[in-house]
């Protein structure tokens, strides 16, 4: 199995229980991009790394594009709550309990990030946690907010 989905492949729907009671959705083609956002509220990576999104993403609210996070791993949606409080990811979130979505992605690790086009292909992903990964996620949303190519990397890190 791949380390994730490849670029370029359809980016799999779905449809999850959401952390603030609701649902959360992930449909192809919306016409706006969007990064989901794969983590665990166990995992050090993802307590390090998903504060510096969450700041990212509130950093650009002018960007075309949306956040979905995915809790995996042993989460319920009364833990995923807690680290959405702990962390300040307060964009909509699904919990996948029983790892569909999870193993959909191919993801063996998190925190994970996969950006999705307009018309719902994988455009990035950036798996794991390195360093690089919140810079180069606020280089793509300026690239967004500008309507220019968003740099064309893939990142791989430890997770």
């Amino acid at each position: 199995m791949a380390a994730a989905i490849e670029a370029g492949a359809h980016a799999p729907e779905f449809c999850l229980p959401a952390t603030d009671g609701g649902i959360v959705r992930f449909t192809r083609g919306a016409g706006e991009h969007t990064f989901i956002v794969f983590w665990k509220s166990t995992c050090p990576n993802s307590r390090s790394l998903v504060p510096k999104l969450a700041d990212i993403f509130r950093a650009h609210p002018n960007a075309p594009a949306r956040v979905i996070g995915v809790a995996v791993g042993t989460d319920t949606c009364e833990t995923a709550t807690a680290f959405q409080q702990a962390t300040g990811f307060t964009f909509p979130t699904g919990v996948d309990e029983q790892s569909e979505v999870r193993s959909s992605y191919q993801l063996k690790r998190v925190p994970s990030v996969i950006l999705v086009d307009p018309a719902g292909f994988v455009l990035r992903k950036y798996i794991g946690n390195r360093d690089e990964f919140a810079p180069a996620i606020d280089t793509a949303l300026d690239a967004i907010e500008k309507g220019i190519s968003i740099p064309s990397y893939d990142l791989e890190g430890a997770g």
